[in-house]
């Protein structure tokens, strides 16, 4: 369990925003239950000279972070969704929710379940 449950952090009522579920306060606590095996998941995609735990957790807390969640956020709910899946390489037909920001990460949990 990755301790992101989306059902358990649905708001009633409202779309949910990315930055609300992949926010540091949430994260860090997530990656720090098992660092290595997070590190190891995410140190291909990590700048170069980004090559150890610290290195990660000071990314997931920097300005250009917050920013590319909220420029994925703006566009998913632009009507891009479809785009960014393909782009993402996720199954468009995973992408299912009550709102953009739970379908897209519905399709990226699926595509981790299936690389399983």
């Amino acid at each position: 369990d990755n301790g992101m449950d989306i059902n358990k952090i649905k708001k009633k009522g409202r779309l949910l925003n990315l930055l609300e579920i992949i926010d540091p306060s949430k994260l860090v606590p997530i990656i720090m239950k098992e660092p290595e095996f997070y590190f190891e998941q995410l140190k291909d995609l990590l700048p170069p000279g980004h090559d150890n735990i610290s290195s990660l957790i000071e990314i997931v807390h920097s300005p250009q972070f917050n920013q590319a969640i909220q420029t994925i956020n703006a566009a998913i709910y632009s009507g891009e969704l479809m785009n960014i899946c393909y782009q993402c390489e996720l199954d468009p037909n995973d992408a299912v929710g009550d709102s953009e920001a739970e379908a897209f990460l519905k399709a990226i949990q699926a595509k981790t379940d299936k690389n399983k």
